[in-house]
Parts: structure tokens; sequence; C-alpha cells
């Protein structure tokens, strides 16, 4: 038998495929699908890798975003309250007055007041709030209250309150929704607000009030110089900054104010007369 029939013969043996898988079944083969699933768990393990660390970085950025906001909520609260305080605190004495009862204050942009947004309309409400954050009965943004008799309660304005109560309504009507005009006074009902000769009242009475205090200071130039040299006036304008004026102490006001916030009870009828004031009405309540 040559080598072809030895071949041929042990191809046809039955026992052949028994013999070959006892023999190759000593070395497991893997076919193309058990190989590609193996390959894939390196991947797998990977992706996961991948999926945790982009979850911790997110997890990781929410947190100092959510941290940002809290640092930027907490500084914007308390530059509010310093403006708050800032304001409170107007006219603020920066030197020595020869003349009794005023002090002298350099006058600057107060920014607190000047700025468009919510937190400057915050700070107007907290320039109206005479006594503070918490008005008691006794005396709301500049009007003292007073028994009329034993029913009824009657106002008086605090004139310099009065001029602040008219700005700071300007001030909402030209840099705030509508939504918030008819919430704006708690001393003005909302008809009184709404109506339009409120505003045209306020022109009014702002010009005769400071026509009335008679501030005659004079405020120094700002001059803009250029040219080579520098030496060519190019530009001059008046801001009131930088300059000193000569303005009343409210220290005494002050006290007065925050006395008749302390009271459990109204104010007794005033007897009002020609040229009454804070002071002179109620100085005694500011003593000590």
């Amino acid at each position: 038998m040559d080598y072809s029939q030895r071949v041929n013969a042990y191809d046809d043996d039955p026992d052949t495929p028994t013999f070959r898988n006892r023999r190759w079944s000593k070395v497991p083969l893997l076919g193309s699908t058990e190989l590609g699933q193996q390959s894939q768990i390196p991947n797998r393990r990977l992706g996961l890798v991948w999926m945790l660390g982009l979850f911790s970085l997110i997890l990781l950025s929410t947190n100092i975003i959510s941290l940002l906001l809290l640092v930027l909520q907490s500084q914007h609260h308390y530059e509010a309250e310093l403006a708050k305080t800032f304001v409170h605190q107007l006219p603020h004495s920066d030197q020595a007055s020869t003349s009794p009862g005023t002090i002298l204050t350099t006058f600057n942009e107060a920014i607190a007041l000047s700025g468009t947004d919510a937190a400057a309309q915050e700070t107007w409400d907290a320039l109206m709030a005479t006594g503070g954050p918490n008005d008691s009965h006794n005396i709301e943004r500049g009007l003292v209250w007073t028994y009329y008799n034993e029913t009824q309660r009657i106002p008086y304005s605090v004139a310099m309150w009065h001029a602040l109560h008219c700005l700071n309504m300007l001030h909402r009507r030209l840099y705030t929704s509508p939504d918030n005009w008819a919430s704006f006074s708690a001393s003005f009902s909302d008809f009184e607000f709404k109506q339009t000769g409120h505003l045209p009242h306020c022109f009014g009475y702002l010009a005769q009030h400071i026509l009335c205090a008679g501030d005659t200071t004079l405020e120094k130039p700002v001059l803009e110089w250029g040219g080579e040299k520098g030496d060519v006036l190019m530009r001059v304008g008046v801001t009131g900054s930088g300059t000193p004026h000569q303005c009343k102490d409210l220290s005494e006001a002050r006290r007065i104010v925050k006395n008749i916030e302390g009271r459990s009870h109204l104010l007794p009828p005033l007897q009002w007369e020609p040229a009454s004031t804070l002071e002179s009405v109620y100085g005694y309540l500011g003593k000590g």
C-alpha cells in the first residue's frame, strides 16, 4: 500500500474523527466569535474607566460651579448690605466743619445709588426705610404717624424723606417693570401712585426742595488735557465729585427716628406750627 492509499485509508477510518477530537481536545481552539468576545473585555473595562472619569469630572465641575455661585451670591449680599449701610450714613463727615450742626462731606458718584439693576433699587428702598429694615407703625418711610383722635391716626411727612420718596419713585419708574410699581410705596395707596399727576407733583416738589436748601457751593471743574505736551485743554466738565459741601448733621434726626420706632404706642396729637421740624418737635426723643 503506497502512501496515498494509506492516507485515504486513514481518512476513511471510522475512528479518525474520534482520534482527531481526542487529540485536539487537549489544545482548546477558540472560534472567531469567542476571540472577539475576549478581545472586547479590555475595551469594556477601558470604557468603564472613561465613564467613571467623566462622571467624576462632571461632579467636580458641578461642585466648583456651585461653590462659585455661592461665593458670588455671598459677595452680592455683602455688597448689598454694604451699600445699605453706606446710604444710611449719608452724608458722610470727612472734614471738620466750623458751623454748628453741620458737617463737611465730599460728594462722589454714589455708585450704589446710580445703578440701574435690582441691587440699586434695593439700595434705594433701604434709603427710604428711615429707621432700618423693620419700620414700625410709628414711622414709615419718612412719615411720622401720630394720633389724630382716639380712633384715627394721621401722618406728617419729613421733607427730606418726602424728596427721597419722589426720587425713589422716579428711579423705579425708569428702571423697573410696571409689575413692581404698584408694590412700591408703603405710604401711599396704589391708586395715588398710579395717578399720572403724581410724577409731575414730584418734579415740582423736588425743584422747590432743592431751591429751599439753597446749596451754593462752588463745585470745581474736571479738566481734560491733551496735545503733544499735554498743555492743551481738550474738555471741561463739572460732575460735582471731589467737592466738599457743607451739609446738615443728621445724627440727631436719626436718633429721634430710632427712638420713635422704639415706642410701643403712637405719638400724641401734634400741635403743628409753621416751620416745625423733627428736631424742634421731637428733639427730646433724641437726647442721650
